[in-house]
């Protein structure tokens, strides 16, 4: 059982039975050992595992990229408006200029 916590493996019975050669039915048979299993498996299954840590790293990073690209928008969108009053004074200017 060290062995798998150091390792970082899942705790159960399947686990435990291989990494010592024994068999599942003599874990069953102790019940300290049965015991620890359980509650090794129980803290690890309230743990989150490796996957889900990452999906959740994943989805925190998308949320700061969108919210990253949304901001650039807004900024480009007023860019495009204020460009476009420009544009709209430079052509009247120059119609006045032609008359």
């Amino acid at each position: 059982i060290q062995r798998l916590i150091k390792a970082g493996e899942k705790i159960n019975f399947n686990s435990v039975s291989l990494e010592a050669r024994v068999s599942k039915s003599y874990l069953y048979t102790h019940p300290e050992i049965k015991e620890r299993i359980e509650n090794l498996r129980k803290q690890q299954a309230a743990a989150p595992s490796p996957r889900q840590i990452k999906r959740e790293m994943t989805d925190a990073s998308k949320d700061i990229i969108i919210a990253a690209k949304n901001k650039r928008i807004k900024e480009l969108e007023a860019e495009n408006k204020r460009l476009k009053e420009e544009l709209k004074m430079l052509r009247g200017k120059l119609y006045e200029s032609l008359e």
